[in-house]
């Protein structure tokens, strides 16, 4: 996190690339791989799919679930973001679609060792959505560009039953930069944080930063480069008006509670060194 400071009135934790690198590894057994060109597989099936020849911690294995995507109609996922399993056998599937324009998807993947993996569209038309969980309530919300909603997965019209319960998040001036895509997380009383990142990719310049060396383009764009908290206000709804929860976090894409109430978050920063 070089040059930023996270500041907060609740406890963070800084975990770097760790989080991310765990939270993948742990699905890979049954993780609904999805690719835009083909990948090479050798050797004994893993879990029933075909085995990736990448390596892995030992013990494990990814299989290639779905993929490639390129030239083949039936399989139309473009840029596959995030994945929640509503069963053994059925994920849902947040796909990006494209960096530009409301092409965004999710789709309903149906996958079983051994046979060809199905996948079902069941809402288009999205501005990137990106983080996919399921709420206190019991159902799924989703977090596009400028706003997170909710929906039911299950219904004959899944389309009818989007619900937006967080609206208002940034959204042209963020994709400007590359650092649009929304990732949220419940605590444990129902409160939301929402992840919004910083406007630039290094907040590079003689007063780009604060004496702090905090980020000075993040007081410019809704309090950009935070982690934004939404109170919950009962009957499952929550306030218009955020806090600022912790701040100087160019991107947090990684995010997750601890059973212990410790919220953890694995930083995306610099894409490269300028000096």
């Amino acid at each position: 996190m070089q040059g930023h400071e996270a500041t907060g009135r609740a406890r963070v934790g800084l975990t770097g690339l760790r989080v991310c690198v765990l939270a993948c590894l742990s699905l890979l057994p049954a993780l609904a791989c999805a690719a835009r060109e083909p990948h090479a597989v050798q050797g004994a099936p893993c879990g029933g799919y075909p085995r990736l020849a990448i390596d892995t911690l030992p013990g494990m294995c990814a299989g290639l679930v779905l993929g490639p995507t390129a030239r083949d109609p039936a399989r139309p996922l473009r840029l596959p973001r995030t994945l929640l399993q509503l069963d053994p056998e059925t994920w849902l599937v947040t796909d990006l679609g494209a960096w530009e324009g409301a092409r965004g998807v999710v789709w309903r993947l149906h996958a079983r060792p051994g046979e060809p993996a199905r996948v079902e569209r069941l809402l288009d038309g999205l501005h990137l959505p990106h983080a996919i969980a399921r709420g206190p309530d019991g159902r799924v919300y989703v977090g596009e560009m400028s706003r997170i909603f909710r929906f039911d997965p299950l219904a004959p019209d899944p389309r009818a039953t989007v619900d937006t319960v967080v609206g208002g998040l940034p959204d042209n001036r963020l994709h400007a930069h590359r650092h649009p895509l929304s990732k949220f997380v419940f605590l444990a009383n129902g409160d939301l944080l929402v992840n919004v990142g910083a406007p630039s990719d290094q907040c590079a310049g003689p007063d780009a930063r604060t004496a702090s060396g905090l980020c000075a383009q993040s007081e410019g764009i809704g309090d950009a480069a935070s982690l934004r908290l939404y109170r919950h206000v009962g009957d499952g709804r929550w306030a218009a008006d955020h806090e600022v929860f912790a701040r100087g976090l160019r991107n947090s894409l990684a995010l997750a509670v601890h059973p212990s109430g410790h919220v953890l978050q694995a930083e995306n920063s610099y894409d490269f060194d300028a000096r």
